[in-house]
């Protein structure tokens, strides 16, 4: 579902009900959604309810760590989003 939203915020839909007819015009959506459509509703009750975001991040980084391939290793570095703090580090690197 959230996917599915963020390819219709992506492709400019400026309403829920948009973004719904969206999952059914997009080859892609199509696809993924096995020729299912998202109605406005139940994207509006998706964006409305409450979400255990901490639960899901947790369940992420367990499947994460069930493969070798994206397993946290030492020496490892996990990027945070720290779009809100202010950092002077980018003003340093050498872009034209």
């Amino acid at each position: 579902m959230a996917f599915a939203y963020i390819c219709g915020l992506i492709a400019q839909k400026p309403s829920v009900n948009q973004n719904a007819d969206f999952t059914s015009d997009s080859p892609l959506l199509k696809i993924l959604l096995k020729g299912e459509s998202i109605s406005q509703s139940a994207f509006s009750r998706f964006l409305s309810k409450p979400f255990e975001w901490l639960q899901f991040a947790v369940g992420r980084i367990q499947r994460l760590q069930e493969h070798p391939e994206s397993r946290l290793s030492e020496g490892d570095v996990i990027a945070l989003d720290d779009t809100k703090v202010a950092h002077p580090f980018g003003k340093k690197l050498p872009l034209p």
